[in-house]
Parts: C-alpha cells; structure tokens; sequence
C-alpha cells in the first residue's frame, strides 16, 4: 500500500485507487511467482504499479483530450474588440487561405479542448465538474434535457445554471477568467498549466501556504543564473501581488479565480512546466507569463 500511495504522488485523481493499485500488484506478483523466484519483490511491485500509474494517466489524459467546447459556448477564435468571428466570414476564408487554415483550426481546436479541460478542472466541485463533463463531452454533447436528468435539476433549472457559469455573448459567465487567462499564454505553457490544473482539481491546496511555498521554489532557483535571478525577481513581485489580490469565496466567479491562482502557485512549483526551470537561462519566463496571466485574469474579473 505503501508503495502504490509512493508512486501515485502528487497525482491526487489516483489517491481513493492506491488499494486497487495494491492489489493489482500483488495479484500480478502471485503470478509470476509462479513462474519463477522474483530476487526483490519490493522493486518488482513498484515496477508494476508504475507501469499502471503510467498507463492511467495515459488512458486520463485520452479521456481528457476528448472534451471540446460546443458549438457557440465561449468560442476561442475573436476578432479585435471580442467578438465573435462569424462563421460565412470563416467559410469564405476556408476558401483563400487553403492548408494555411487547416493548421490554424488545428491549432483551436486544441487551444479549445484545452480551455474545455480547464473550465472544467476551474470548478470549484465535483457536481460541477461532472455537468460540465457531460456538457463538454466529444462527439454530440448531452441535450440540456438529458443533462438535468443524469443531474437531478429540471431542464429550466440546468438552462439557468448554464448560461450562469459559462455566459452569453451579452453576460460574461463565472469561468470567463479561465479564457482570459488562457488566451495569454502560448499553446505549450497552456497545456503545461491545465495539465497541473487538472491533475489537483480535488485538491488545489496541496501545501498550507502555496504563495509562500512557491516563493520559496523561486528563491531556490534563483541563482542558475543572472536571468533566472531577474525573472525570479519579477515572479516574486506578481505572487505578492496576487496574494494580496486574492479574491474572496464569495460566489462561483471568485472561487474559480481563486483556484486558478492556486494553479499559477503550482505551476511556479512545477519544475518540468513548459520550459524546464533549471536546464535553459530563460527557464523561469514561462513562470512570469502564467503569472501575469493570472494577473490580468484577476484585474478583469475579481468581484
């Protein structure tokens, strides 16, 4: 058991699974046992349960993959002042810009999936969560009949609770700043930072004090070199800033913005984000942009 709550780390999505992964273990033990002398069990079972962490986190991060927004729900793709580009103007585009525009859709297509699995991971509970799961879903999304029904709402009651958290052209929803924030960053620090959102949506606060913690991560590394110290230098003073910032937990907008800057401390922490922190001079800029990302998200929409 030891082992397998060992191996999962921080991978908090696995923690009520470490007996499962146990048992998987020893049975998979009990087999080879058979077969022959294992000389160091011990090594031999941790070998399995990290080759079954690693393939969960593979088959996750499929399942993950298959969330996109639909159609009309906070679209990514806005033309200057924040509107919508419409779709005949994107038809006629397809037209002109040829394979250019096949890389581009890709590209938001992906930066969607991504603000799908962060809008989702931004929750602030697992109901909340799981609706929008459902909503998200690849291929044809759940009506909002259906939806109501797997939640326990009436269909008028989960129409309301949509067009709250997730907003209309006219009316921001409450996971606005999770787009805002996104859309500052590029598609490898993205990825990088909803990853790690992901991976603690069940528990954010994994440390007591996550500023001081990850102004602690930033002293440390500080001194590869003179960029690391400048940008460390920069990081420290965005913390302070969003600390003294921090929205309260009043209503779902806040608590969404509250865990995304607790997701900004963790990516400080994280040293293999989308640049390695100690390998390369500039491996802390990745940090200041999540930062000031999480910044101009919390200008924009603290209450």
């Amino acid at each position: 058991m030891q082992i397998a709550k060992h191996r999962i780390g921080r991978r908090t999505w696995l923690t009520a699974d470490a007996e499962d992964l146990a048992s998987y273990a020893i049975e998979k033990l009990a087999g080879a046992s058979k077969r022959g002398v294992i000389q160091n069990e011990e090594a031999w079972l941790s070998a399995v349960i990290r080759n079954r962490v690693i393939d969960l986190a593979i088959r996750r991060d499929a399942e993950l993959a298959r969330l996109v927004l639909v159609q009309d729900e906070l679209p990514f793709r806005r033309l200057a002042g924040g509107q919508s580009e419409p779709r005949e103007v994107r038809r006629r585009g397809a037209q002109l810009r040829g394979l250019s525009l096949n890389v581009i859709e890709k590209e938001e297509r992906d930066m969607a999936r991504l603000l799908a699995s962060a809008i989702v991971a931004a929750m602030p509970d697992a109901w909340d969560r799981a609706v929008l799961s459902d909503r998200f879903y690849a291929g044809a999304s759940m009506s909002i009949t259906e939806l109501a029904k797997r939640h326990g709402k009436t269909p008028n009651v989960m129409a309301n609770y949509l067009v709250a958290v997730l907003g209309t052209p006219q009316q921001p929803g409450a996971v606005r700043s999770v787009a805002t924030l996104l859309e500052q960053l590029s598609q490898r620090q993205s990825e990088a930072y909803v990853r790690l959102l992901v991976e603690h949506e069940d528990d954010l606060s994994i440390v007591t004090d996550p500023f001081g913690a990850a102004r602690g991560y930033l002293e440390l590394v500080s001194h590869r070199s003179r960029q690391h110290q400048s940008d460390a230098r920069l990081a420290i003073s965005r913390l302070t800033w969003l600390q003294n910032h921090l929205p309260n937990s009043k209503g779902r907008a806040n608590k969404v913005l509250r865990r995304l800057t607790l997701a900004s401390c963790l990516y400080i922490m994280e040293e293999h984000d989308a640049n390695n922190d100690l390998l390369d001079q500039r491996g802390l800029s990745d940090d200041v942009d999540v930062l000031n990302a999480a910044r101009i998200a919390t200008l924009r929409h603290a209450n």
